[in-house]
């Protein structure tokens, strides 16, 4: 099972006709595990950039363009450049399904006996 890693772009969602936002994401690795992370890399407009990442209940995770440590849900991201662009957008981080084991145990026939 490898990590999956996206890069996506959506220059239809900016407010400015040259601001885009490209998005690198690294979903969870395993079932439960909160090893994602998501990186928005502002292209176009005018620097300086201001960027805030948020999760589903609207609590902001960060004001860095790198967000790690996320688990599986959607995440909601603003960029702002200098004259006041915005690029607002969404990603879903999906995680593997859980591992389901199947054990057979077998008795031996007989004590003391490996067979």
């Amino acid at each position: 099972m490898g990590i999956a890693m996206l890069l996506m772009s959506y220059p239809s969602l900016a407010q400015c006709e040259d601001f885009m936002v490209d998005i690198l994401v690294n979903e969870p690795t395993c079932h439960g595990f909160t090893d994602g992370s998501i990186t928005l890399n502002a292209v176009g407009g005018e620097s300086p950039y201001a960027f805030e990442i948020s999760d589903e209940d609207g609590v902001v995770l960060g004001t860095m363009p790198t967000v790690n440590v996320l688990g599986t849900g959607w995440y909601y991201y603003t960029a702002t450049d200098a004259d006041g662009c915005e690029f607002i957008d969404s990603v879903f981080l999906d995680q593997p399904p859980p591992l389901t084991i199947d054990a057979t145990v077998i008795e031996p026939t007989a004590p003391d006996i490996c067979d």
